[in-house]
């Protein structure tokens, strides 16, 4: 095959006059863009099948017909833009709302641009207009979708920051204000988490969150750890996180459980100083429910010669006098049914020799875990009744 030299070339690209229109009209019309072109009066004198697909037109030939009177609707505004353009102007909109005529809104993207004859003279204009609706619409979605996410995310009432794989702290809510005393805007992208931890606590949670990103289900969610804000101030923190899916950042929230803690303390030390006393009484205490020992002091094994963990769950009345058992039952039965009773009584108990003393019975009631119980202080009186 032999080159073709220039001049050859631009002969055999040369359209003959009378075929330029038809070969123009079947460009806008296979043009993959919505396209049409107007005369002077906005008449249609060509415009492309995407034209027709988006606006729904495909009953319709448009050609030589008003584009008023295929879209009754248009916005007086867009007509005085065509004006605006068929006076030499150029406009563009990369989105506008178009309400239709069935109540619908559409939204389009527009250009308009004036063509000129040989001589230069405007005799209409080209419309580029692509709807978007959906691409308008997935972005609302996406738009709404993120505002739902940061009102959860701000107002979780806990503290909540999302961590970056580096450690990094990417977002913080206002509860994570308060509890680490920074403002948000020094800590997001700035700041990394790993600065809020105790050092006694830094290694464990390093390995957690490496762990987390390499083993999937392998690092604890749930733990406790200790957080230093910027005042130097210790707290204590129940943290929950969580892995976000198809990222390497996770979540995490943060409870501040440091007054929890100090109750538990003052608990445990004040149930250590309650056994000191219990255990360290001159009399026998004893807690019964339902006939039977549920608690007993240090004082009983003196007195009974039964270990502690020999005594419960058996029933107090195994450690009276069989004379004195069913009198001191009736007046327990009596007791727990509301019956004013003297609060002391005197009876024999019988010891893991079988050797019999004498007893004297304080009785209160009480509620031990929702039910009635009896919590009874029992005194050795042998001595005194010796005496006698």
């Amino acid at each position: 095959m032999t080159a073709l030299n220039g001049k050859n070339m631009k002969n055999q690209l040369e359209i003959p006059p009378n075929e330029q229109e038809n070969v123009f009209r079947v460009l806008v019309k296979h043009t993959p863009g919505a396209i049409a072109l107007f005369d002077r009066n906005m008449c249609y004198m060509a415009y492309s099948d995407r034209w027709i697909m988006d606006y729904s037109l495909e009953q319709a030939d448009l050609t030589g017909k008003s584009h008023y009177d295929v879209f009754p609707e248009l916005p007086e505004t867009w007509k005085q833009e065509h004006e605006r353009c068929l006076a030499g102007e150029v406009i563009r909109h990369e989105q506008e709302m178009f309400p239709r005529a069935d109540g619908t809104t559409d939204w389009v993207k527009r250009e308009l641009h004036p063509w000129r004859c040989a001589s230069g003279e405007i005799r209409g204009l080209i419309m580029f207009a692509e709807v978007i609706t959906d691409r308008v619409q997935a972005e609302n979605r996406l738009r709404e979708s993120e505002e739902r996410y940061r009102s959860v995310f701000e107002h979780t009432g806990t503290a909540t920051v999302i961590i970056e794989e580096d450690t990094t702290i990417a977002l913080a809510n206002s509860q994570f204000e308060k509890l680490s005393g920074y403002r948000r805007e020094k800590i997001e992208g700035k700041m990394k988490w790993t600065e809020f931890v105790v050092p006694e606590d830094l290694v464990r949670m390093k390995a957690y969150h490496d762990q987390r990103r390499k083993e999937t289900g392998k690092a604890p969610n749930e733990y406790e750890f200790r957080f230093r804000d910027r005042s130097g101030s210790v707290k204590h923190i129940f943290n929950q996180v969580a892995r976000i899916p198809e990222t390497t950042k996770s979540i995490a929230s943060l409870l501040d459980v440091t007054t929890l803690k100090e109750a538990q303390q003052a608990l445990r030390d004040s149930e250590e100083q309650y056994r000191l006393v219990v255990d360290n009484a001159n009399d026998v205490i004893v807690l019964a429910q339902e006939k039977k020992i549920i608690f007993v002091n240090k004082k009983a094994e003196e007195v009974t010669g039964f270990l502690r963990h020999e005594l419960l769950n058996r029933s107090f009345s195994d450690f009276i006098h069989p004379k004195d058992r069913e009198a001191l039952l009736e007046r327990h039965q009596k007791r727990l049914a509301g019956e004013d009773l003297p609060l002391r009584n005197v009876v024999r108990g019988i010891n893991r020799a079988g050797q019999t003393f004498w007893i004297e019975i304080s009785t209160i009631l009480t509620e031990w875990k929702g039910t009635p119980a009896t919590l009874n202080f029992v005194r050795d009186i042998t001595s005194q009744k010796k005496l006698e």
